[in-house]
């Protein structure tokens, strides 16, 4: 028996039982502060570096708490480990909640996709019509949620993201510890599943996520109908299954390669390595083929069949797509490598690149296990790491082709899910060999510091500034929407392919609309300074008569971001929209504040 297996029948230590309770005490302050805060009555460029630096720091103390008391607890028999959960668990779910408690009606800005859903939401709610097949899980839950709890549906937002984040959570503990039958390495995995991955994509309505947090329990319902207890697993399978495939086409080809995976790294332990225990195949290729059934769902959707015609496109044509473009992008501003590394790279893919990293090392090592030290190898460490490469693939053909948007995130999400089940494993490996030498320590400590280090800065990162709707910003548009001459353009700054539209009048309403070559949407024409630099009046700048938009965030978003970089990103300042009230080709017909609506005219 291995070192970290055999304190597994230590009775905890009293700090541990201490520590626990001052756990408590934490989380308790920090969802009281979160309870208690009060709307925001001012524009704040971000939802969490606005909260005081104590506040903060409270968190952190919470979250570090509970993962070093997860991993005290898989070092020795504790049943802490559910009280570092909890704790860890209620800490999120006043994180989750900061929006709500300040008063903003979405995490989101004007153009996030979380307002198409939106409008394909109140379409069920209101006016009892799917209006999209393509991925309607993610809709029926939001109008259920809202009708059990008796909340508007922007509020539901942040109550599914959390809970999909404990079914992450949930999900790879129950899958570990059932295929790997070993409880202190499903604890230490479910400490690697702490930290926020997808960025700002965790916060709100994001179907593909959803159905990539299910993948996990999926895994589990097919490993338990493998080994034999096929009851148990049959109506979990049917549950999940179906409802992995029908949140985002990305989930369901996702399952359709973790089957496969899972069939390979089966039928390669037999062959490769008689003397480890697998699986039986009993149904998992029945599983396997369902799934090549269920991908023909996704097929006959516009969406999907575009994003085919524009891979084989940019195949054909050997053009960059997807993170290609925005690695080309970066490197195209004029900023240094450290500039870019520092102040781009880190903050938005920093764990990221941290835990495939981690997991590329515990891949490595589990290959040399495999395949030298064969009598060490067990069958969840190869199938487990196996996942890596074929991770690899995907996020490289993201990156490179137009598969599925242009994010490095999205590119990644298959290879960031595997990386957690890795990042437990190199917690498992460097704890069981802790006490073999000093330098085995270290390596303990450093990967552990690290673990810790990125759910830290996960969190930290977490929230993206200016990504928040406030009350008064949606008020103002909706008074727009409802005021406007639709035969009129619109012209805003930085609204990055205005989407709000759709939840104001409805997803199917919005879409005719558009059909009928209304202007129900906001275009990002407005020049730096609204053109004052080069001409006396905006009207003279405009190619057409229209309504002007502006906001708050339009004036201070740039203060996000450090001062050596303001001159770049400025674009509008208050002189410049003081300007704008003198001018003769423009009268100001709305504000409250925060939005501000002109009108201009040709003199």
């Amino acid at each position: 028996m291995d070192s970290c297996e055999s304190n597994w029948a230590n009775p905890p230590a009293t700090w541990a039982n201490r520590g626990g309770k001052l756990l408590v005490v934490l989380t308790a302050l920090w969802i009281s502060y979160v309870a208690l805060l009060p709307p925001a009555t001012e524009y704040e460029v971000s939802v969490f570096t606005s909260r005081h630096v104590a506040a903060r720091g409270l968190l952190y103390a919470v979250l570090v708490g509970s993962g070093a008391l997860l991993f005290h607890s898989a070092l020795r028999r504790s049943r802490l480990w559910m009280v570092a959960t909890a704790c860890a668990l209620v800490a999120y779910a006043g994180y989750f909640g900061l929006p709500l408690t300040r008063g903003y009606v979405q995490y989101a800005g004007y153009g996030f996709d979380v307002w198409v859903h939106v409008g394909l939401i109140d379409d069920i709610a209101n006016r009892g019509t799917i209006s999209d097949l393509q991925y309607p899980a993610t809709h029926l839950l939001s109008v259920s949620v809202s009708q059990l709890t008796g909340v508007e549906v922007e509020t539901t937002t942040p109550l599914i993201a959390f809970w999909f984040k404990v079914l992450l959570v949930g999900g790879v503990f129950v899958f570990t510890r059932a295929q790997s039958r070993r409880p202190a390495l499903a604890i230490l995995t479910l400490l690697a599943a702490l930290p926020i991955f997808y960025s700002q994509n965790r916060f709100t309505l994001a179907p593909w996520v959803f159905g990539l947090t299910l993948l996990p329990i999926l895994l589990y319902a097919v490993h338990e109908h493998a080994i034999g207890n096929q009851r148990r697993a049959v109506s979990t399978f049917a549950l999940v299954g179906g409802a992995v495939v029908i949140y985002h086409p990305i989930s369901a080809l996702f399952s359709f390669v973790a089957c496969a995976v899972f069939l390979a790294a089966v039928f390669a332990g037999r062959h490769v390595r008689a003397d480890i225990s697998t699986p039986a195949t009993r149904g998992v290729g029945l599983v396997f083929g369902g799934f090549a059934g269920l991908l023909g769902w996704h097929l006959y959707h516009r969406t999907v069949d575009g994003s085919i015609r524009s891979t084989a496109l940019s195949l054909v044509e050997r053009q960059p797509g997807g993170s290609a473009q925005t690695a080309s992008t970066a490197t195209e501003v004029g900023y240094t490598i450290w500039q870019l590394v520092y102040y781009f790279l880190v903050p938005n893919w920093g764990v990221l690149l941290l835990y495939l990293g981690i997991g590329g090392v515990a891949t490595v090592y589990v290959a040399v296990r495999y395949f030298v030290q064969s009598s060490k190898a067990t069958f969840y460490e190869g199938h487990v790491a196996v996942h890596y490469p074929v991770g690899g693939v995907i996020g490289v053909a993201f990156m490179v082709f137009d598969i599925h948007a242009g994010g490095v995130t999205r590119a990644a999400q298959y290879g960031i899910l595997v990386s957690i089940f890795l990042v437990g494993l190199a917690l498992w490996f460097a704890a069981r060999r802790r006490n073999e030498s000093k330098v085995a320590g270290v390596v303990c400590l450093l990967v552990l510091g690290l673990v810790l280090g990125g759910l830290v800065f996960s969190v930290s990162t977490g929230y993206s500034d200016n990504y928040h709707m406030t009350h008064a910003g949606s008020d103002g548009y909706d008074w727009h929407l409802e005021t406007k001459d639709e035969s009129v353009v619109s012209y805003g700054d930085s609204m990055g392919g205005d989407v709000y539209p759709f939840s104001y009048y409805g997803y199917a309403e919005t879409r005719d609309r558009a059909n009928d070559d209304m202007y129900v949407s906001s275009l990002e024409l407005l020049a730096p300074h609204l053109g004052y630099h080069e001409t006396e009046t905006v009207g003279e700048w405009l190619p057409e008569d229209g309504y002007v938009l502006l906001r708050t965030e339009d004036l201070v978003w740039h203060e996000a971001h450090p001062e050596w970089r303001h001159d770049d990103l400025v674009r509008i300042t208050e002189d410049d929209y003081d300007r704008l009230h003198q001018d003769r080709t423009a009268n100001r017909i709305y504000t409250n504040g925060e939005v501000r609506i002109g009108k201009t005219r040709t003199p």
